[in-house]
């Protein structure tokens, strides 16, 4: 199998491929493509590829373009390993981080190693981060990249975005913010080579976001879904943007509202179907 520093990625076609699966941020996934594909063939021994931050406000998609990057340099491992921050608080929870870590680079050894709610982590986490990010003395992670993510002070963030239209500036004034609340240590700030803001998602990419929820659901129900009427998608758009809930509070309104329909279905042995809005505006599920 080829190693990372054998292959040569085409930055475009990577990041047409993450806009298949990550909606509204056609700009983040340019910019994280083309820095993956300079720093590709680049290693330092015991360092990972490369420390990234995700930061935006909940639903914008940080771990949705995290899962898509590691399915798309990774395709052929278990690509992604997650780890929930505010886990690994106390002193015997770091060390169970470091077996687990240990383990995943001793099976896998390339992938994405995914931090998520970096403000929440506690000092022994910190701890294990530092190594990992820097002094490679946990594993060997040097065909794996650490993607962190943060929800913290994402409108002052946003700010920031619209202020600074350099990357390195960005990067600067956004690890200034987060250090600034007293969540975040300075010496993990200082490792991470680049800063991802993603937006919240706008009405389009909540629209596709719905579209491509009902069609998954569907599936999972054994129906293929044919077609669905704008009128059922705007109602689902509507609901999550009332409620300011981002793309993970939108997929679970889809599910809530739609999961019986098609459930219903599957009992009446229906395979193909398609959602639309009756004459009273009441959402159906017809068999196509």
């Amino acid at each position: 199998m080829a190693k990372p520093e054998e292959l040569i990625i085409d930055a475009a076609g990577m990041a047409a491929t993450l806009n298949e699966r990550v909606f509204g941020q056609a700009q983040v996934t340019a910019a994280v493509a083309y820095f993956l594909a300079g720093r590709w063939g680049q290693s330092q021994p015991g360092r990972p590829l490369a420390n990234l931050l995700f930061a935006g406000p909940p639903g914008c998609g940080k771990t949705e373009l995290a899962k898509a990057l590691a399915a798309y340099l990774y395709p052929q491992e278990r690509p992604i390993a997650r780890f929930d921050c505010v886990e690994f608080r106390q002193d015997w929870d770091a060390r169970a981080l470091v077996e687990r870590l240990t383990r995943w680079a001793d099976r896998d050894r390339r992938g994405v190693l995914l931090f998520e709610g970096l403000e929440r982590a506690g000092s022994p986490m910190l701890d294990v981060l530092e190594r990992v990010m820097g002094s490679g003395d946990v594993a060997d992670f040097t065909q794996s990249i650490v993607i962190l993510t943060t929800n913290r002070r994402s409108e002052a963030i946003a700010k920031l975005r619209e202020e600074c239209s350099d990357p390195g500036e960005l990067a600067k004034a956004v690890k200034g913010e987060l250090l600034s609340t007293g969540s975040f240590r300075r010496e993990v700030m200082d490792l991470v080579e680049e800063v991802l803001v993603l937006r919240p998602p706008d009405s389009l990419a909540l629209a596709q976001i719905a579209v491509r929820t009902m069609i998954e659901m569907a599936a999972e129900y054994g129906l293929e879904l044919t077609h669905v009427d704008p009128a059922v998608i705007l109602t689902q758009v509507e609901s999550a943007k009332a409620g300011n809930c981002g793309a993970r509070g939108l997929q679970q309104e889809v599910y809530s509202t739609l999961a019986e329909y098609l459930l219903a279905a599957k009992e009446s042995g229906v395979q193909r179907a398609r959602f639309q809005m009756d004459p009273d505006n009441v959402i159906a599920l017809v068999e196509d």
